[in-house]
């Protein structure tokens, strides 16, 4: 793998990955991201990668690449007042939407992940994602979306419209 990348200024930066892999050359991610203080916005295809872990990232290891955008602290901040004791405290969340060969079609995928180090030998993180509508769902749209956190979307179709999924 080969992988390049530079700035723009002070708040916007560029970087892209490409080589070999099985047998193929290819471009494996490129982004776009600009930032100010620690909060970043980003657009490109991505492979996030939420902590190593016992045996590695659970939900998002590292080896699945997400068109999409997304937003994050790119550096760890702290918060005020009695969530300073949560200690540094990061995060990530993008939507991307991807082809599939399931029972739905071009479903789309949310994910957000948190983490707090409460002390430097102490990193706690959580990840959750969604994936929902696509193909024979009920549409993506800012009340469907809402309703997906609020009651699993089942207010707007009746039934779950996402396949959800967390780990710790």
């Amino acid at each position: 793998e080969a992988r390049v990348g530079g700035l723009a200024g002070r708040y916007l930066a560029a970087d892209a990955a490409g080589g070999r892999n099985e047998g193929d050359w290819g471009m494996r991610d490129w982004q776009l991201v600009g930032g100010v203080s620690a909060v970043a916005a980003w657009v490109g295809k991505r492979a996030p990668d939420y902590g190593p872990g016992a045996g590695g990232g659970i939900v998002f290891n590292g080896n699945a690449a997400f068109n999409g955008g997304g937003l994050m602290l790119a550096r760890p901040i702290r918060l005020p007042w009695l969530f300073r004791y949560l200690g540094q405290v990061s995060g990530e969340t993008f939507l991307s939407q991807i082809d599939s060969s399931a029972a739905s079609h071009n479903p789309w995928v949310f994910a957000s992940h948190l983490s707090i180090s409460p002390h430097p030998r102490l990193l706690l993180g959580g990840t959750q994602a969604f994936m929902f509508s696509g193909e024979g769902q009920p549409p993506f749209t800012f009340r469907n979306f809402k309703e997906m956190f609020l009651t699993h979307g089942i207010k707007v179709a009746g039934s779950e419209f996402e396949n959800g999924i967390a780990s710790l």
